[in-house]
């Protein structure tokens, strides 16, 4: 789930890299997920949250619905935002690991 979020937010942001050449994949900044997506550090304006959105239900249909929920505010915190769609895929059914 968090290396799903950090590939779209790599998509939207040059700020956030993720490195698939090695395993586990390495993803910077390494407290990705302890920060807001408005940090300076990642860099995403309220706008670009509607494109998060977008990506992340393409990246994961079976939680578009609460991904579509989600407030279109980039002061929230990554980790939080991963939480809820971790939950809506559980309940979902689908093994989120």
């Amino acid at each position: 789930m968090d290396l799903i979020i950090a590939l779209v937010l790599h998509e939207l942001t040059e700020l956030v890299t993720v490195d698939q050449s090695v395993s586990p994949p390495v993803v910077s900044p390494e407290d990705l997920f302890t920060l807001t997506f408005d940090h300076p550090r990642v860099g995403l304006s309220n706008e670009q949250m509607a494109l998060f959105k977008r990506d992340l239900a393409i990246a994961l249909p079976q939680a578009d619905g609460d991904i579509a929920l989600l407030d279109a505010n980039a002061h929230l915190q990554i980790g939080a935002v991963g939480d809820f769609i971790r939950a809506s895929l559980a309940q979902a059914g689908v093994n989120v690991g």
